[in-house]
């Protein structure tokens, strides 16, 4: 995304530290994991949810997704296009839109000259018909910065099985294999129709 001149960043506003396959679930599916707890530094229970945590982060890496319910921050540099598509689907709400107008001053977007559609992958911002995007200030770090919401919902159940499945066996291979192993193709695969392209 950096790579395209008009976006200035994007990052996790606020990260979500629930993640969505659970140590149980493990359990089910390799009963030789053995999930301890207590002080004992040598638990599995600590190793498996650091892998937990990285299997998600790169199954939302490849997707382009965001899982749980997360909030984000995409900053670009300017209004230029009638549609403004958001990374990180599924989009559930826009926030706010936030901008530096032409005289340094930091303003928030009226709601009613903007629709957001939730349905499309990636979500997406418009103008509405008979509306303009406002001026903005040139030169400035951040000139336009967007907070919305994205993610399947709160809860595990929420995120489609078949990704929730591609966690778990990603887990289960870094477990055997290590991490350098990298990510099966069998999972990747798996994966192929929830990721989601962008063109800018």
């Amino acid at each position: 995304l950096l790579a395209i001149p008009a976006v200035v960043g994007i990052k996790e506003a606020l990260p979500d530290p629930a993640r969505i396959a659970e140590l149980l679930q493990l359990k089910t599916h390799r009963p030789d994991f053995a999930v301890l707890s207590g002080d004992d530094p040598t638990a599995l229970e600590s190793m498996l949810a650091d892998l937990i945590v990285s299997a998600t982060d790169e199954v939302e890496k490849t997707t382009n997704r965001a899982l749980i319910t997360q909030t984000w921050k995409y900053v670009i540099g300017g209004f230029d296009a009638i549609r403004i598509k958001l990374p990180k689907a599924p989009l559930q709400s826009v926030t706010s839109i936030s901008y530096v107008d032409s005289n340094g001053e930091s303003q928030e977007l009226d709601s009613s000259i903007y629709q957001v559609s939730t349905i499309k992958d990636p979500g997406e911002i418009s103008r509405k018909p008979g509306c303009m995007w406002p001026g903005v200030g040139i030169g400035y770090a951040e000139p336009i910065t967007i907070t919305y919401l994205a993610g399947y919902g709160d809860n595990a159940v929420n995120v489609p099985k078949r990704i929730r499945q591609a966690i778990i066996a990603l887990t289960v291979y870094w477990h055997d294999n290590g991490m350098e192993a990298g990510v099966p193709e069998g999972i990747r695969r798996a994966l192929d129709n929830y990721q989601v392209f962008y063109e800018f």
